[in-house]
């Protein structure tokens, strides 16, 4: 079970001392928005972590704004929520009064009861009697009925995305891996699940028909990437260097995905400003296109907005 934590940055102590020893022991991942910081927004990330949380804890001690509005996505997300705060509970929005808020105190003779309360929260939830009672789903439940309806409609898309690679990947080896409608069928559908092995399948099969196109060893790189094998990525690099003497602003695309994929945004921000003036040189002008995409993209997560 994944718990995000919404609370201020001011009591990190009750979140590292108490909250996250706790619910690990209970055999859950918990995590609060500054948890994994890298150069993404922060903004995205607590997003993205509201989103993916099973259940959200929100401390709205101090009443500070940052929690409620996080607290109000996980209302907007349908998350089953669990407040808490030091505050009297009288000190409580109205628009909130009437749902339960936890008020624990960090008093020695008092933190127990807080760890067994957070504890029967989390039984709650994976007994399944816990749910999203919240101002969206009391006050608008049409709202409620088409996320849920929304998200049976993703549930019933994967699946058939994966009936989709089954059958592909058996016509496929009954034809003997040749027929290139397949092929490509299986590659679109397979980036789509983030599904490595028919990715890899894909992609050998691009590289050994058209060892020049880049598409080949963006699937290898991407399906070695997922599948953690670097020393195959590594090869898909060393090849793509190979190709250098047959097609140079290929190739140098090719290498730059590798390098990006590697995790050296540098050097492939480098390999593909190379790969745009040979493809400006030789008049590769489909190939231009999207190399000033990749730069583009590449140099915004850089912060270099002006590459």
């Amino acid at each position: 079970m994944f718990v995000f934590v919404v609370m201020p940055f001011k009591i990190l102590k009750v979140y590292e001392e108490i909250i996250k020893p706790t619910l690990e022991a209970e055999g859950c991942t918990v995590e609060r928005g500054d948890t994994h910081v890298t150069q993404q927004n922060i903004v995205r990330r607590i997003l993205e972590q509201i989103q993916k949380a099973d259940l959200v804890i929100a401390d709205i001690t101090g009443k500070n704004p940052n929690v409620f509005y996080e607290l109000a996505l996980a209302h907007a997300f349908l998350k089953p929520t669990f407040v808490i705060t030091t505050d009297n509970l009288d000190r409580i929005p109205f628009d909130l009064k009437s749902y339960d808020t936890y008020r624990y105190s960090l008093d020695f003779d008092k933190v127990d009861e807080f760890k067994n309360r957070l504890r029967q929260h989390v039984k709650t939830f994976s007994e399944g009697k816990l749910t999203a009672a919240n101002p969206v789903t009391d006050f608008l439940p049409e709202y409620k009925a088409k996320v849920s309806e929304e998200n049976d409609n993703d549930e019933r898309y994967k699946g058939t995305l994966e009936t989709i690679v089954d059958l592909a990947q058996t016509a496929l080896s009954v034809s003997g891996y040749n027929d290139w409608f397949l092929h490509d069928l299986l590659g679109t559908v397979a980036l789509a699940l983030e599904d490595q092995m028919s990715i890899i399948i894909y992609g050998r099969a691009m590289v050994h028909k058209f060892p020049s196109d880049y598409r080949g060893y963006y699937y290898l790189a991407k399906g070695y990437t997922l599948d953690n094998d670097w020393v195959n990525l590594r090869r898909v690099m060393e090849i793509a260097i190979k190709q250098v003497k047959l097609n140079k602003e290929n190739a140098i695309f090719n290498l730059g995905v590798a390098q990006e994929q590697l995790g050296q945004p540098d050097l492939a921000l480098k390999s593909y400003m190379t790969a745009l003036d040979l493809a400006k040189e030789v008049g590769n002008y489909p190939l231009r296109d999207i190399v000033q995409s990749e730069i583009s993209r590449l140099g915004n997560i850089l912060g270099m907005n002006d590459t």
